[in-house]
């Protein structure tokens, strides 16, 4: 049921009149100006970034990035972390994303901010002409594209900036993809133009969407190119009719193969991460949405800044122990809600069940474990597991809550609103203000809240009430507002004004109150002891001899820092943790480690890594039964240290309940550094091995788990000094092909059985060097008086290929993940070049889409050179 209509016709709204375009510039150039205020600071390089993945994660591996770019070279391989890694198969930072490459110029904290603003543009404007072109009016593009742009995901998420970057290409895509389908329903007296623009919107379309998969979050693009494919085939019938959809699909298509120099590289590291089994439960969906992330929607932060250490609230919505929350704030506020509610209602709206069920699929995919749904889906269907930290799907209830608003504003335009849609809202909204008092009331009487688990302290009561109360009361204004324009108490234009104005305002206003903390910049410039230390012995290099740090949550903080307040704890923490070059820290400094956090690791070194580091002394692992696990010995972690060419371990000297971490065992480890003012100790590699050597003894394998129960068991006789493993089943390059070229030298193949173990060569008999160390090129001298294997202590990998004396020669995987390539006796050079096929055949792919992405350039484009050069020949257009 509907209020009455207005006696007299709706006026139309003076924007209407305007020329879209000078509008939606000047709203553009508005959007940069109000994003350059909130990110000054970072842009005129006054503060860094600090939270979390900024210092784990981002940070070094976008100075990497920017380094090797800035030296001419793309960054194919990281040879910093996990004893090297594909840096092309890490998808966030993306090294093929234009945007990415503008850390090559600009500080990091800089460049973010110039990244995160320019994303938000690009939402607002995608917003903004989607929403236009369903022919609503101007106030419902504006609601939709400042929700969009301004929500609290799209600010809050800066330390893991490329979510929202992802996101914010998916309004410009679909309106892309939509505007195919209107262009060509529209008569067109001239054929040629009618082409062309066909042309530059497929061109668009690919671009957007290639832009999409390139920002490299599969946790949003896929969800997201899942969406532009329902969107395409809503619109198929109209598609069919008019020709667009083949157009459609073509823009799909050169979008993949765009693609295909970011994508085939991730799925050859697929093959060997951790998800390709599918991650376990526990790990998928640790960081789903609760109560909490929800209450964060709609209300500023009621218990503050829970990303600061030490808050006294973090334990009771923390989803994680022991870990800072992963989205801070997810705010659209009482304002866009109320607007939402009165869309959710309108039955004249044909698309308005597609947009509730995108709704409904988003919130129970962001519930994550708190449904039994999304556990039952990922037990069962393993390749979701790349869609793990379910509270990331946050982004697509806000999208979709935005376009309800758009609805909503619409509708209030047109004075349609239903009785219903605004009983319910001032229901809504009486019952939270209701609610946030009685809270308020129990915090007072300091009476905890026993029906929550964990259970709410008195302070906790207060303020969700003294945050819910006055927000409510702001959702019941705006329904007062349209109650009274509508009734003509208040003029109705300036109704519909005050309301459409207090979503940007309210947006903007909570994303100022929030904003991340920062630190005084050069925080990434800090000194480290660490590293101070390693630059003492290695004298500036290290020669690839790795370090590896070992530590447990939680970091153990020095004694100094317990009694700051929060933010500067907060900030000391994390500039502790830069001290004692915890992965990836290292790699900004180009100190290589032998582990890593995140990025393409194999799920084979994880395991047998971690297999050997928790039997040793300085492992504090608990076991579900809450007995600490035992020690047996650290023997295990030798090997692996050797075995990877790790001459030093960084680990802390008491845990964070101050009992004193274990010292490594002597036969194995020498002390080499203790800073008790830092709690850190560094101990030396006794025996180490070379990180390139000549393997005399070796044998065969074809089972990985063998090589695992040989470095982790302490009862275990192996010696990675003496014995090698060598196994068959993975191996990576090509053989020379002799019909190819019948005088290319021959080398011997290695034999299909391994030899009889040997007395260890005499010193000399086997000499090993390096002759040139760059990431994707490593050159060896070797010079044996027997056969064998030449054994480079780096990691292991597909598209690493090696050359012997010119002649192209198999790689194979040697114990953890070495590269073992086999040579006859005498003098020999190694060549190792990572020339992967699958960045082969991308660029090959990407390529072909960029010829297509030309063709369809000159093409749109020719029509106005034409006119142009009739122009200037003084010839009349046609």
């Amino acid at each position: 049921m509907t209020t009455t209509m207005p006696e007299k016709p709706v006026e139309a709204d003076p924007l209407e009149r305007t020329s879209k375009r000078p509008l939606l510039l000047s709203l553009s150039l508005g959007v940069v100006a109000v994003l350059s205020i909130f990110y000054f600071k970072q842009l005129s390089r006054q503060c860094d970034y600090f939270i979390s993945d900024h210092t784990y994660f981002f940070q070094p591996l976008a100075h990497y990035i920017g380094e090797r770019l800035r030296a001419g070279q793309w960054p194919l391989w990281n040879p910093y972390v996990y004893c090297g890694m594909s840096q092309i198969a890490v998808p966030s930072p993306g090294v093929f994303y234009p945007f990415t490459w503008l850390f090559a110029f600009l500080d990091y904290s800089q460049c973010v901010a110039v990244i995160m603003a320019s994303h938000q543009l690009i939402a607002f404007v995608g917003g903004f002409l989607l929403v236009e072109s369903f022919g609503w009016g101007i106030a419902p593009a504006l609601i939709f594209a400042c929700c969009v742009a301004f929500n609290g995901y799209m600010f809050s998420l800066v330390s893991n900036q490329t979510l929202p970057m992802t996101a914010s290409w998916l309004p410009l895509t679909l309106w892309s993809f939509r505007t195919l389908v209107t262009t060509n329903e529209k008569p067109q007296p001239d054929p040629g133009r009618r082409r062309a623009r066909s042309h530059a919107l497929t061109l668009l379309s690919a671009a957007t969407l290639f832009m999409l998969v390139a920002c490299g979050r599969p946790e949003v693009s896929a969800p997201s190119i899942i969406v532009v494919l329902a969107w395409i085939l809503i619109h198929s019938k109209s598609g069919i009719a008019n020709g667009a959809l083949r157009w459609q699909l073509v823009a799909v298509t050169i979008a993949a193969l765009l693609s295909a120099v970011v994508v085939l590289p991730l799925l050859e590291w697929g093959q060997l991460s951790p998800r390709k089994s599918g991650l376990g439960l526990g790990e998928a969906l640790m960081w789903s949405s609760n109560w909490y992330d929800f209450v964060c929607m709609l209300f500023v932060q009621p218990f503050g800044d829970l990303q600061m250490i030490g808050n006294p609230l973090l334990p009771l919505v923390t989803t994680r122990q022991l870990f800072l929350p992963f989205t801070p704030n997810n705010y659209i506020g009482p304002v866009v809600l109320t607007l939402a509610m009165w869309g959710m209602f309108d039955r004249s709206w044909r698309h308005r069940w597609s947009v509730i069920a995108a709704l409904t699929i988003s919130l129970i995919m962001s519930l994550g474990e708190y449904t039994p749904i999304v556990p039952f889906l990922f037990t069962h269907i393993k390749a979701l597991s790349v869609f793990r930290f379910p509270i990331k799907w946050l982004i697509f209830l806000i999208f979709a809550i935005a376009a309800l608003a758009a609805r909503g504003i619409y509708l209030l335009q047109q004075k349609q609103l239903s009785r219903l849609s605004l009983r319910t809202a001032c229901g809504v909204w009486i019952g939270g203000t209701l609610g946030g008092a009685g809270l308020w009331l129990f915090g007072n009487a300091r009476q905890p809240f026993l029906w929550s688990k964990p259970t709410l302290t008195p302070m906790a009561e207060s303020l969700l009430g003294s945050a819910i109360v006055p927000g409510c009361l702001i959702g019941l204004a705006v329904c007062a507002l349209a109650v009274l324009g509508m009734r003509g108490t208040l003029s109705f234009k300036r109704a519909v004004f005050l309301i459409g104005a207090g979503v940007p305002v309210s947006l903007l206003l909570a994303a100022a109150a929030t904003a991340q903390k920062t630190v005084a910049y050069g925080y990434f410039h800090s000194r480290s002891c660490v590293f101070d230390k390693w630059r003492e012995v290695t004298a500036g290099g290290s020669d690839g001899r790795r370090l590896a740090t070992m530590f447990f949550d939680p970091v153990s903080f020095p004694d100094g820092a317990l009694n700051l307040p929060s933010t500067d704890k907060t900030i000391a923490f994390f500039r502790y943790c830069r001290e004692l070059m915890l992965p990836n820290t290292n790699v900004s400094r180009r100190v290589p480690e032998t582990f890593g956090y995140e990025a393409g690791a194999s799920k084979f070194y994880i395991d047998t890594f971690l297999a050997a580091v928790h039997k040793s002394a300085i492992s504090v692992q608990i076991r579900k039964d809450g007995r600490k696990e035992e020690v047996e010995g650290d023997l295990p972690l030798s090997r692996i240290c050797r075995a990877t060419a790790t001459n030093w371990i960084v680990t802390q000297i008491h845990q964070d309940n101050g009992k004193r971490i274990q010292s490594l065992d002597s036969r194995y480890f020498a002390p080499l550094m203790q800073n008790a003012p830092k709690n850190v100790q560094i101990y030396q590699v006794k025996n180490p091995l070379p990180r390139a050597y000549f393997a005399a003894n070796w044998k065969w394998t074809d089972d990985q788990d063998e090589v695992k129960r040989a470095f982790s068991k302490s009862g275990s006789m192996f010696d990675p000094g003496v014995d090698t493993f060598i196994n068959r089943q993975f191996a990576s390059g090509h053989l020379p092909n002799s019909m190819a070229d019948p005088f290319a030298p021959k080398l011997a193949a290695p034999p299909t059985v391994a030899p009889p173990r040997q007395e260890p060569l005499p010193d000399g008999a086997a000499t090993v060097s390096i002759l040139q160390d760059r990431p994707e090129h490593v050159s060896v001298s070797v010079r044996t008086v027997r056969p064998g294997f030449v054994i480079l202590a780096d990691r292991f990998y597909p598209g690493w290929q090696a050359l012997v004396d010119s002649v192209p020669r198999l790689i194979y995987q040697a114990n953890v993940e070495a590269r073992a390539v086999y040579v006859p006796a005498g003098a020999h050079l190694i060549e190792f070049n990572y020339q992967p096929d699958s960045l082969r055949t991308g660029y090959l792919l990407t390529s072909l889409g960029m010829m297509f992405c030309l063709f369809l350039l000159a093409s749109s484009l020719w029509p106005f050179i034409y006119r142009s050069i009739k122009a200037m020949a003084g010839q009349a257009s046609d």
